[in-house]
């Protein structure tokens, strides 16, 4: 992921062929991952594939460069966070109570710079009161942007 922080338009493809775990062992740089550039993340389709965030936030910084976008295609994005105090400065208009809006990516949404396709997202066993009881929330984020415009026939 070294390739990413390098400031230029030319993408970067990424195959993720493994199941990969962010933010925990070992513990990112501050300021998390930087990405200077265009850079897609890819899954196999013939294999599910998974990036675990382990419920931290700001892990993918997308804020350095004009260049900065993230597209996830193809995986499944496993115990994601709400925002936080920090996210919550550059949330606008999102709340940072919606983990959809994957605050594991910190950059300000008023800016196209993150995009899902064919992707599932995952908030596993959140601790809800009473303690015994568990919550198991699964989401499917597809998002697409495009300027062409569709109209039925």
């Amino acid at each position: 992921m070294r390739q990413a922080a390098v400031v230029t338009p030319q993408p970067l493809l990424v195959f993720i062929t493994t199941n990969v775990s962010l933010g925990v062992n070992p513990a990112l740089p501050p300021g998390g991952l930087q990405f200077n550039r265009p850079v897609l993340l890819v899954g196999l389709q013939s294999v599910v594939t998974s990036v675990d965030f382990g419920m931290v936030v700001n892990q993918l910084n997308l804020t350095r460069s004009i260049y900065s976008n993230l597209t996830i295609v193809g995986l499944v994005l496993e115990n994601l966070a709400p925002g936080d105090a920090v996210t919550s400065a550059i949330a606008a208009p999102f709340s940072i109570a919606i983990i959809n809006n994957l605050w594991a990516a910190y950059y300000n949404r008023c800016v196209l710079r993150l995009q899902m396709w064919w992707t599932v997202g995952c908030c596993t066993r959140l601790q809800l009161q009473p303690p015994r009881s568990m919550l198991l929330l699964v989401m499917g984020c597809s998002s697409c942007t495009s300027n062409r415009s569709f109209s039925p026939r």
